[in-house]
């Protein structure tokens, strides 16, 4: 065969090979790219974020956020205030007992397991006496200040964030009596209401 016959034999041999070789490439190439993981990107600026100033301070938070909070608490709101004696106090008058509202909120929260992963908002009444020496608090869940379906899961949610409340007044060993009477406070009696909201899991 003549040189030049056999050389465009070999190329026209090679070129087939190359073209094979292109239409298996190019398919896994694609597939590849599909079912990469999506993150790598993500995971590198997630990486620098430590170290480079210049990263913006909405991609560390996303990064840094974990799961949604189960209760979300809302401002206590001041429904009386009293006194011993026949005078009353018009609700936007009364004071808040910043420590009474905070020791509150602080025991939905603890209690937040208390509704079963059930949806709705719930509102928490609570009767604050600095004048009772038993029972300084009490805690309810009136029907009309919920959402929640369930008036079970209600009452269970307002018996456990009354003993939520308790425990962290008797915490070093004195009562409950005694640990609200340390709190500052205008008046005797406080009843307050708090709503929490509840997330499905």
């Amino acid at each position: 065969m003549p040189l030049d016959e056999e050389l465009r034999a070999r190329l026209r041999v090679a070129g087939a090979f190359a073209g094979g070789a292109l239409v298996i490439a190019i398919p896994l190439a694609i597939w590849h790219h599909a079912h990469a993981p999506k993150n790598n990107v993500y995971s590198a600026l997630i990486a620098d974020a430590g170290t480079d100033a210049g990263t913006p301070a909405a991609l560390v938070q996303v990064a840094d956020a974990g799961p949604p909070p189960v209760v979300t608490v809302g401002p206590a709101r001041i429904l009386e205030c009293h006194d011993s004696g026949s005078a009353r106090t018009a609700p936007a008058d009364c004071d808040h007992p910043a420590a009474v509202e905070a020791a509150f909120a602080n025991a939905i929260t603890h209690a937040e397991s208390c509704a079963h992963g059930e949806a709705g908002t719930i509102g928490f009444e609570a009767d604050v006496s600095f004048l009772r020496k038993r029972n300084p608090i009490e805690v309810r869940a009136p029907h009309d200040e919920r959402t929640l379906k369930s008036g079970q899961t209600a009452r269970d949610c307002a018996i456990a964030v009354k003993h939520a409340w308790l425990e962290s007044m008797q915490s070093d060993g004195g009562t409950a009596a005694a640990a609200l009477a340390s709190a500052q406070h205008a008046h005797g009696r406080y009843l307050m209401i708090i709503t929490a909201s509840y997330a499905a899991p």
